[in-house]
């Protein structure tokens, strides 16, 4: 008979210490906690934004570690950077601190990923509705994540309708 354990890793305890707050910004995009996951690799495990993206490497061997990717690396967290290598950037986990003081820099990430997909349209038949809530209300948010516009009203810029700011 198979076991199950009821343990898990500590990159595991770590992750769920972070993931309410990663979920924060997922819902802040219109996504649901679904476009998140945790996978484990040999020695470290990967937080995954839509399963393609990563968001962060947690290792706890020899030490407790963070590692980001270099390109979504903001210059205002340079201060916390232990190694900067070409794909990955490891991050500082100081002992006095747990990992929820990152958590601002990993929202940050998250947010990274998001805003470069790719536009794969200008806007769709509701840009007045969307200009009028000033945010996408499109029910697929699948779709809603390749629009131009909603990207333009996430920056505070309104083309259209009642709260148009754009001459």
């Amino acid at each position: 008979m198979d076991q199950m354990s009821i343990l898990i890793s500590q990159e595991e305890q770590m992750y769920k210490s972070i993931k309410e707050d990663l979920i924060k910004t997922l819902y802040k995009n219109g996504l649901n906690e679904s476009y998140l996951s945790l996978k484990p690799r040999k020695s470290y495990y990967s937080v995954m934004f839509n399963a393609s993206s990563v968001v962060v490497r947690i290792s706890v061997s020899p030490t407790p570690t963070l590692s980001v990717p270099t390109a979504l690396l903001l210059p205002n967290y340079s201060s916390m950077v232990a190694n900067k290598k070409s794909d990955y950037t490891k991050v500082k986990i100081w002992p006095s601190q747990n990992i929820k003081t990152y958590t601002i820099m990993l929202q940050d990430m998250l947010q990274g990923i998001i805003d470069r997909i790719p536009k794969e349209y200008d806007c769709c038949s509701r840009y007045l509705e969307c200009s009028n809530a000033r945010t996408c209300i499109h029910p697929d948010k699948e779709f809603a994540l390749k629009c131009g516009y909603k990207k333009i009203l996430r920056s505070g810029r309104i083309f259209f309708g009642e709260n148009r700011n754009i001459d």
